[in-house]
């Protein structure tokens, strides 16, 4: 453990945060003994045990839950079905990056990743983020009418993102929140069905997107995978093997057969929020402009 004793105030102050407990790979590490997993499966095989280098991630859905981190493994009760592998990218870089071989909103190609792009999954991102470049592309796609019911809980746009082997979907329930419409944000849903019998019109699914650019070699096509992922899906992180794993996960049912409830941003505080830790003081920096 390393302790700080004094911290500046810029950006600092504005986080939520008491710490952090760095689980990335050794690349990020100043050595290996600086490395958390590296040295808790050293402890453990000090006293004649052994551990796998892995650990998971289960983020509650509701109440009824309790968010997890599991190291040595995971837990199978979080799965719904079995988990599929990817390869981490330049594992010596440190971050768990994967590569995407495609963005899709429904049967649409995003443009932006026709060559390829990155993804780095990390819990520490309250959203998707996006780079700026393929931001307006991606928020125009995915924005979409809100049912009557005044949520975004229903039939929408559904975004798939393609590795290798597999690919993981975000519907709307996991991207969007429901916002009042006005004349600086009025959306056109041009082509998207009848908009006026079953949706309302003093409310739009909005896009919960971030921008943030980050610099080579990280950049500049990278997106990064937070919470609306993480949620959705359980993952597993094999530092041994050098990948990630990604399988839906199992939630609780509500009590009483109330729906489960969507992830709820308040606008004000995304704004106000440092969403990244991968762009934390950039997004400080931006601020003050």
């Amino acid at each position: 453990m390393i302790a700080a004793t004094a911290m500046s105030e810029d950006p600092f102050k504005s986080f939520e945060f008491d710490g952090i407990m760095g689980l990335g790979l050794s690349g990020l590490s100043q050595s290996a003994a600086f490395n958390f997993l590296n040295v808790l499966r050293s402890s453990v095989q000090d006293k004649g045990s052994c551990i796998m280098d892995t650990f998971s991630v289960f983020l509650a859905d509701n109440e009824d839950e309790e968010s997890e981190i599991t190291l040595g493994g995971w837990v199978d009760k979080h799965l719904e079905d079995e988990i599929s592998w990817t390869p981490v990218e330049d594992p010596e870089m440190g971050h768990w990056i994967v590569n995407i071989k495609s963005l899709r909103v429904n049967n649409e190609v995003l443009s932006f990743c026709d060559k390829g792009c990155k993804a780095a999954v990390d819990t520490g991102t309250s959203l998707l983020a996006v780079p700026q470049a393929a931001f307006p592309e991606l928020y125009e796609l995915l924005r979409h009418p809100t049912p009557l019911e005044g949520d975004c809980e229903g039939n929408g746009p559904l975004l798939h993102i393609e590795f290798e082997e597999f690919s993981i979907s975000l519907g709307p329930r996991e991207y969007a929140q429901a916002e009042p419409t006005s004349r600086k944000n009025k959306p056109k849903f041009a082509n998207k069905g009848n908009t006026t019998e079953t949706t309302r019109k003093d409310l739009f699914c909005r896009p919960m997107l971030m921008s943030l650019d980050m610099p080579e070699p990280l950049g500049p096509k990278l997106f990064i995978l937070g919470e609306p992922i993480l949620r959705k899906y359980y993952t597993v992180y094999d530092a041994g093997e050098k990948r990630v794993g990604f399988g839906r996960a199992q939630h609780r049912s509500v009590k009483n057969g109330q729906k489960l409830p969507g992830p709820v941003h308040a606008p004000h505080e995304l704004q106000r929020t440092p969403p990244s830790m991968f762009g934390a003081f950039a997004y400080r920096k931006s601020l003050k402009k």
